[in-house]
């Protein structure tokens, strides 16, 4: 039970269109505008006085070819929400994170496009 009574913050916590169940969502946000990642930190904080953890959880591989067959805008479209979405969180998260000096971030990765 170590995360019993911590405010966590699920980034991805959504369902892609289809029959997956997803994770359940209170904030709607589209990760890769940055007022958006902004107001997931601010929300937070706000609303409860502290982040604890940070589960960034959110991206996709579709679209994604062997890198000699990859068009740039694609790289560029991948890019932006498997990484710099992932930057954007972490960076409105972090001053509330040292503020408080605690917190844990948790970026994970899918296989899914092999």
């Amino acid at each position: 039970m170590r995360l019993k009574d911590k405010i966590a913050i699920v980034v991805g916590g959504g369902q892609q269109a289809g029959e997956t169940i997803g994770n359940g969502s209170t904030l709607q946000a589209d990760v890769r505008r940055e007022d958006d990642c902004r107001a997931i930190a601010t929300t937070c904080a706000e609303r409860y006085g502290r982040i604890d953890v940070l589960h960034n959880n959110v991206g996709r591989s579709r679209g994604d070819k062997p890198t000699t067959e990859l068009e740039a805008d694609m790289w560029d479209e991948l890019f932006e929400l498997n990484l710099k979405a992932m930057f954007m969180t972490c960076k409105h998260v972090l001053p509330v994170m040292r503020e408080k000096k605690s917190g844990s971030i948790i970026n994970i990765s899918s296989t899914s496009s092999l």
